[in-house]
């Protein structure tokens, strides 16, 4: 009998332990798309070479990714190309804003922080010198967890430099008033609601006068028309918005009433919702076009970029390799048919 209970004591202690390392269920808004990742993720560790010196922009960081056991980003630190952290965001998860970001110098101190609320308000910014003496600082007052008030500091004052109160009507936002060091108003500005919705704002200087207004048009909660008007009501540009089904941007027309100019973009997305091809027009003339190839792994291959007005076109190229996941390893990227950079990635995978 004891033998029995023994036996049964460590078969309950085996399914407890394989419990406690389950992983969590994925959850069903997880990060992974965004990063365009396969199978259960919780770290990335990023860096890249550089191959050949250009004016291109580098759109990859040196960066460690850190995901919860639900898929959600929760950190990333980003390095200089010597390897020094120099900004680490924390996330409540990558759909809702930053909960804090910071900037680093070389020896590690705090240069910036922000910190964000659930509401997408930021809570406290404070800037600050290698001595830790404060060089600017904004605080924020709260009232049934919407903002109300920001005060704006800066080194050397007690009282704030400059004080935006916010005017609410329940949730809405009625009016924002703008308040300089000596409590005198700046500027303002007044909202309109149609449907809970915001139709119009208007701008005032602070003497009261009008400086100019803006009405919003909407499909559903995308815009689809905003007109811009002078401090006498005359109208100085107007822009158009269209949609497909997943709510993308496929058509933007912006008149300008200055010069009577015309400016398009025609934005077209592929089967799997990625961008395509970005075409621009100026008075119903093509001026840039843009195309997007994808490989058979749904990544980035290629963009052609053609400018018709001052011929500067370019080619940015990308070789990748994968790992048995699916995920890819590493990523070459070729401007011109020149090496550019590459950039290697190792994956961490959660296990049970």
């Amino acid at each position: 009998m004891k033998k029995i209970l023994f036996f049964a004591s460590i078969s309950l202690l085996f399914l407890h332990c394989k419990k406690q390392h389950e992983l969590d269920n994925l959850a069903e808004d997880n990060d992974y798309q965004t990063f365009g990742l396969k199978d259960r993720v919780c770290k990335i560790n990023q860096s890249i070479t550089i191959l050949s010196d250009n004016n291109f922009s580098i759109e990859d960081k040196n960066a460690i990714y850190i995901f919860s056991s639900k898929g959600y980003l929760i950190t990333d630190s980003i390095f200089d190309n010597q390897k020094k952290i120099i900004e680490v965001n924390n996330y409540e998860n990558l759909k809702l804003p930053l909960t804090k970001k910071q900037f680093l110098n070389s020896n590690d101190f705090v240069l910036s922080e922000t910190i964000y609320d659930s509401l997408k308000n930021i809570s406290n910014f404070r800037k600050t010198t290698s001595k830790n003496q404060i060089i600017e600082e904004q605080r924020n007052t709260f009232s049934d967890d919407l903002i109300i008030r920001e005060d704006y500091y800066i080194a050397g004052k007690n009282s704030p430099k400059k004080t935006i109160k916010y005017f609410r009507h329940g949730s809405l936002l009625k009016s924002k008033v703008i308040y300089s060091d000596t409590k005198t108003v700046l500027d303002s500005i007044v909202y309109d609601y149609f449907d809970y919705k915001i139709n119009k704002e208007s701008h005032y200087n602070h003497f009261g006068d009008l400086i100019n207004s803006i009405n919003y048009a909407y499909n559903g909660d995308n815009y689809s028309e905003i007109t811009y008007f002078n401090s006498l009501g005359e109208i100085e540009n107007i822009e158009k918005f269209e949609y497909n089904k997943n709510n993308q941007l496929t058509y933007k027309n912006t008149f300008s009433n200055f010069d009577k100019s015309v400016n398009e973009e025609i934005n077209t997305y592929n089967e799997n919702s990625k961008i395509e091809k970005i075409e621009t027009k100026l008075n119903y003339q093509i001026i840039t076009n843009t195309n997007f190839i994808y490989n058979d792994k749904t990544d980035l291959e290629k963009v052609i970029f053609e400018n018709y007005s001052n011929k500067e076109n370019f080619e940015k190229k990308v070789a990748y390799t994968y790992d048995d996941k699916g995920n890819w390893l590493t990523k070459e990227v070729s401007i011109n048919k020149v090496p550019t950079y590459k950039v290697t990635r190792e994956i961490t995978y959660c296990t049970k």
